[in-house]
C-alpha cells in the first residue's frame, strides 16, 4: 500500500498529536521543597498548639495559687486576734481576695474552652499540610531519577535528589505530637502566620519531566488525581494554603492578610481561635499581691467596709474615692501603692507567729504565718484551730457603735471622740451624751461588774508579784470560785486561779479535732 504525501502527513500529524497527549499527562516538574519551607515551619508551630495555650493556662493557675496563698494568711490572721481593727480589715481583705480568685478562675475556665478551640483548629491546617507534604514523600524515591514529586536539589537531568521530609520540609514530617504531663510555658514559642510568603515553584526544571500527577494540570483529564478535569481549573491543597491550575508550577498563597471568606478560612480561623487565648491575661505569680491591691482599690464594696472597721464611718464608694480624707484612712494600714501593701501590711502579717502543735499536725516552717505555703490540710487544721478558741469578751469600757465593736483602745478612743458636738449621732445604747461639755462618754459599768473587774485586778496584780511556787501559794484575797487558792503556779510563773481553767477550756476546744 502506497501512502501519498497528503497521507503521510496526516500519520505524521497523528503521531505528534499521540505525543503531546503522552507529554500532557507527565509535562508537571517535580515540586522544590525548599518552596515548602515556611509552610512546613508554621506547621511545626501550629503541632505545638497545645504547648503555647498550656502556657497561657499555666500563668493563670500559678497567680492563682499565689492569690490563695495570701487569702490563706489572711484568713488565719484574721482569727488570731479576732475583734480588734487589724483582724477584722483582714477579714475583709480576704474576702476581697476570695472573689478576685473566683473571677480568675473564671477566666481560667473561658481560657480553657477556647484553648480547646484553638487547638483543634491548628491540628487540622497542621495535619492537612503534613499530610499533603506526605504523599508528595511517598511518591519519591531517594533518587528519584525517573521522575517523583518532591526535589530536595535540582541536579540536573534525571539526577534529582530527596533526602526527605526531615531534612528537607522540617515540620511536615511524620512525628509524634508532645504530650503535655504539667502546665508550663515553652521558652520562646510564638506562632507566626505572616512568616509564610507567596510563593511560585516552577518545579525542578533540570529534572526529568515523567513525574508526578499531584501537581497536574488542573482542567485536564488524565493528568490529575482521578483522571478528572476541575471546572474551576485549581485543585487546592493543605487546607487551601496550596494551589495548583494549568500552569506548569505549584503556587503558596501566603498568609499575611488571612479572611474567612478565602479559600484559606482554616487558616484564618485557627489564627482567630490561637489570638484569642490574648485574652483573658494573667500576671506573674511574684505580682499577685500587687494584683489584690489593684483590685482592692476598685472594690467598692471592700472600701465602704474598710471605712467603717477603720474609722466606724458610713459613707458611699464614690464618697472613699473622691474624698482624700476618707480614701487616706484606708491606705495608712493597707499601703498608699501595691509597693506599700506588700510591705509592710502583708509583709507585717506574714512575720506573725503560728501557734506549733504537731499533735494536731500544726507544724509551719518557724512557726511564721508567711511560711504557710497554701497545704490545703495544714491550712484547715489552722482555721480550726483558731476558730475553736474562745471568744474574748469586747470592751465595755469604751463607748463603741452597737454594730461594730471593738478591742482597740485606739480605735474606741477615735469612735466616741467622733461623736463629741453631736448629740443626735453619740449611741445611746453605750455611750451617753453629756450636754454641758458636748461630749459623747462611754456609760460606766454596773457596779457588779466593777466589783469583779477590781477583784480580778487586785489578784492578778498580787499573783504576779510573786516570783516563786512558794510565794504564789501563800497569797491571799478572794478565791476564785470552785478554787482552793487565790493563785497558781502555772506555765512558770504565778497566776490567776481562774486562768487555768480558760486555759484548759481552750485546749479542749482547740485540741477536740486533733482527737484520733
Amino acid at each position: 500500500m502506497r501512502l501519498t504525501r497528503s497521507g503521510l502527513k496526516a500519520a505524521a500529524l497523528g503521531i505528534l498529536v499521540v505525543n503531546q497527549l503522552a507529554e500532557a499527562r507527565t509535562a508537571k516538574h517535580a515540586a522544590l521543597a525548599a518552596s515548602f519551607t515556611e509552610l512546613c515551619g508554621l506547621a511545626d508551630k501550629l503541632k505545638k498548639s497545645h504547648n503555647y495555650a498550656a502556657g497561657k493556662l499555666s500563668r493563670g493557675h500559678t497567680e492563682i495559687a499565689a492569690l490563695k496563698r495570701i487569702y490563706q494568711r489572711l484568713s488565719v490572721y484574721s482569727l488570731m486576734d479576732s475583734g480588734t481593727v487589724h483582724a477584722r480589715l483582714a477579714k475583709a481583705v480576704a474576702a476581697s481576695a476570695e472573689r478576685l480568685i473566683e473571677s480568675k478562675s473564671a477566666d481560667i475556665a473561658s481560657l480553657t474552652a477556647k484553648a480547646l478551640t484553638a487547638t483543634a483548629r491548628a491540628g487540622l491546617v497542621a495535619g492537612a499540610t503534613t499530610e499533603f507534604i506526605g504523599i508528595l514523600d511517598q511518591a519519591t524515591t531517594s533518587n528519584p531519577a525517573g521522575g517523583g514529586c518532591i526535589i530536595t536539589a535540582d541536579s540536573g537531568n534525571n539526577a534529582g535528589t530527596w533526602t526527605g521530609r526531615a531534612a528537607s520540609t522540617p515540620g511536615c514530617d511524620d512525628t509524634k505530637i508532645e504530650e503535655i504531663e504539667s502546665l508550663s510555658a515553652p521558652a520562646g514559642l510564638s506562632i507566626n502566620f505572616k512568616s509564610v510568603t507567596s510563593k511560585t515553584d516552577a518545579g525542578a526544571t533540570n529534572h526529568a519531566q515523567a513525574g508526578c500527577m499531584l501537581p497536574g494540570d488542573a482542567n485536564t483529564a488524565g493528568d490529575t488525581p482521578g483522571s478528572k478535569a476541575y471546572a474551576s481549573n485549581k485543585i487546592y491543597y493543605a487546607a487551601g494554603a496550596i494551589t495548583v491550575d494549568d500552569n506548569p508550577d505549584v503556587k503558596v498563597t501566603g498568609m499575611g492578610n488571612l479572611r474567612s471568606d478565602t479559600t484559606q478560612a482554616r487558616w484564618s480561623e485557627a489564627k482567630q481561635a490561637l489570638n484569642a487565648l490574648d485574652s483573658p491575661s494573667f500576671g506573674d505569680a511574684s505580682a499577685a499581691a500587687s494584683s489584690l491591691y489593684n483590685y482592692l482599690t476598685t472594690d467598692n464594696d471592700f472600701l465602704v467596709a474598710a471605712l467603717l472597721i477603720i474609722a466606724n464611718e458610713t459613707a458611699k464608694p464614690q464618697s472613699i474615692k473622691t474624698e482624700n480624707q476618707k480614701y487616706k484612712k484606708i491606705t495608712d494600714i493597707v499601703g498608699v501603692d501595691s509597693t506599700k501593701f506588700t510591705n509592710p501590711y502583708l509583709h507585717n502579717i506574714g512575720e506573725t507567729t503560728l501557734v506549733k502543735d504537731t499533735n494536731c499536725g500544726i507544724n509551719v516552717k518557724d512557726n511564721k504565718l508567711k511560711n504557710l505555703d497554701g497545704e490545703r490540710d495544714r491550712y484547715s487544721k489552722l482555721l480550726l484551730y483558731y476558730t475553736s478558741q474562745p471568744q474574748a469578751e469586747a470592751d465595755a469600757s469604751a463607748c463603741q457603735p452597737e454594730s461594730v465593736p471593738s478591742k482597740d483602745d485606739s480605735t474606741n478612743q477615735k469612735m466616741y471622740e467622733q461623736f463629741h458636738n453631736k448629740a443626735k449621732d453619740c449611741p445611746e445604747k453605750t455611750c451617753t451624751y453629756d450636754k454641758k461639755t458636748n461630749k459623747c462618754n462611754p456609760k460606766t459599768p454596773v457596779k457588779a461588774e466593777g466589783r469583779e473587774r477590781e477583784r480580778e485586778t487586785k489578784a492578778t496584780d498580787k499573783c504576779a508579784a510573786a516570783t516563786t511556787p512558794e510565794e504564789c501559794g501563800k497569797v491571799t484575797g478572794t478565791k476564785p470560785e470552785s478554787k482552793n487558792a487565790v493563785c497558781r503556779w502555772i506555765e512558770g510563773k504565778c497566776q490567776d486561779s481562774s486562768f487555768l481553767t480558760n486555759k484548759k477550756l481552750a485546749l479542749s476546744m482547740a485540741t477536740l479535732f486533733c482527737v484520733k
